[in-house]
């Protein structure tokens, strides 16, 4: 469109907007963005024509706001439950991840379900994969969800999932799917067969060998052009909260890629000498580069293809138990409350993210801001967003 190439990593000026339910009122009312009601946001996506889709986990929907800021129930009731069909009679269970696959199509993982549901650009939901024999994974978990959950690989439906937390889509047709508590990292390949990608079964942290290596919890998952998968873990049991992003090779490798497990922190720079403090959500642009949502830390982090981390937005840590603000604004000096995923559209302009927390329920968004009336912002509200996507 003979714009200038100006991503989120080399505007000179990037501004924090709040633009779904600005006035923190919780419920399921669609209309205009800023005023809809939402219930828990975490999963967000951005769709190939430029909508914003979003799993509204509490309110048991997906949901999208539109190009001229209108905020839709696309599936779901409101009641849990486990319904294919039409969009107007298709439930879930805490639907949690959603992303796009090359064909347009929104995979979502159903957590509670512990399968992969999708909705087609037709309207119809159906289930991807997930829902074979019980099998138990480890005899020690609670037992109320056997019906549903298992670790096994094989067909689409015969494959069975654990918590599925977060997906992400390659160009060739491939998902990847965070199987939080198998502590593995699944593959479903574009003919529905479903290999375990990375992982040994054994909630821990250790790098290696596809066999050999381990997660606890997996939770954000994203993939970049060349096919290599980048995961974190929220958390490690016994062992202290991890706070490093781990890096799969096409062959099941695993190494760690930016900070460190054992020691959180807030540190830019590069590779292993950042720190994070509770990834929670994973997204990444056309060209490679890495956005992070950090729920402890409050901010939203840029890691480049060389592994250079750095702060795009967040003001320094505010007290989880006595301070409470979502204030907009400059990116560096907005306030964040505990931001959950992030979804960053294909040309790195853009970069939506969710906060499902009870006292700042909300979505926001990141863009540069240059200078009035620039052709990179609506001259309209933000509410109104015409010419935004």
């Amino acid at each position: 469109n003979g714009r200038p190439d100006i991503d989120l990593g080399n505007a000179p000026h990037l501004y924090v907007k709040s633009i779904v339910n600005v006035g923190k009122v919780r419920g399921d009312e669609d209309g205009v963005a800023s005023s809809a009601q939402i219930l828990g946001p975490r999963g967000i996506a951005v769709s190939p024509t430029g909508e914003i889709f979003f799993a509204d986990r509490n309110n048991q929907k997906i949901r999208k706001i539109t190009t001229d800021g209108i905020c839709l129930t696309v599936a779901g009731n409101s009641v849990p439950g486990l319904v294919d069909g039409p969009l107007s009679v298709a439930q879930f269970w805490y639907p949690i991840g959603v992303n796009f696959n090359p064909k347009g199509e929104l995979l979502v993982c159903d957590s509670y379900n512990h399968r992969i549901r999708k909705i087609s650009p037709g309207g119809e939901v159906t289930t991807y994969a997930g829902g074979g024999p019980s099998v138990c994974a480890y005899e020690k978990w609670p037992r109320f969800d056997l019906p549903f959950s298992g670790y096994w690989d094989g067909p689409a439906s015969f494959a069975k999932f654990f918590y599925p937390y977060g997906l992400a889509c390659d160009h060739q047709g491939n998902t990847f799917v965070a199987d939080s508590q198998n502590f593995r990292i699944r593959k479903i390949d574009f003919n529905g067969n479903v290999t375990t990608l990375a992982g040994s079964g054994k909630g821990d942290d250790n790098d290696g060998p596809a066999s050999i290596a381990s997660f606890f919890a997996p939770n954000p998952i994203a993939v970049n052009s060349k096919g290599i998968v980048f995961v974190a873990d929220p958390s490690g049991g016994q062992f202290p909260t991890k706070h490093k992003l781990r890096r799969i090779s096409p062959n099941g490798e695993v190494t760690t890629f930016a900070g460190s497990a054992y020691t959180y922190g807030k540190r830019d720079g590069m590779g292993t000498k950042a720190k994070f403090w509770g990834i929670n959500g994973l997204s990444i642009d056309k060209y490679d580069n890495i956005y992070a949502c950090e729920s402890l830390n409050q901010k939203i982090r840029r890691i480049t293809p060389k592994g250079e981390v750095t702060t795009l937005a967040g003001r320094d840590y505010i007290d989880l138990l006595t301070k409470f603000s979502d204030r907009d604004g400059p990116a560096t000096a907005a306030d964040l409350f505990m931001p959950y995923d992030i979804a960053v559209n294909p040309e790195g302009t853009r970069c939506y993210f969710t906060e499902p927390d009870e006292d700042m329920v909300k979505i926001r968004v990141i863009y540069p801001k240059l200078y009035r009336d620039s052709p990179f912002l609506p001259k309209t509200p933000l509410s109104n967003w015409a010419n935004f996507s």
